[in-house]
């Protein structure tokens, strides 16, 4: 998995919209604006706790 973005994508880009998938759903459960390597860091922690609880809970 990537842990963050290249130093070319830095160079390109201030800042870019994401979108966090749960791949049993058609729907994204989160959309978000990033700058820097911030998409990354939902999967160490998140401001948003139901983010985080759905990005830690197991997939079954």
């Amino acid at each position: 998995m990537i842990k963050k973005f290249p130093i070319n994508i830095h160079k390109q880009t201030s800042s870019y919209i994401h979108a966090l998938y749960d791949p049993r759903e058609v729907l994204p459960f989160y959309v978000g604006r990033g700058v820097g390597d911030r998409v990354f860091n939902h999967f160490k922690s998140s401001y948003n706790k139901e983010v985080e609880k759905k990005i830690s809970s197991p997939r079954n």
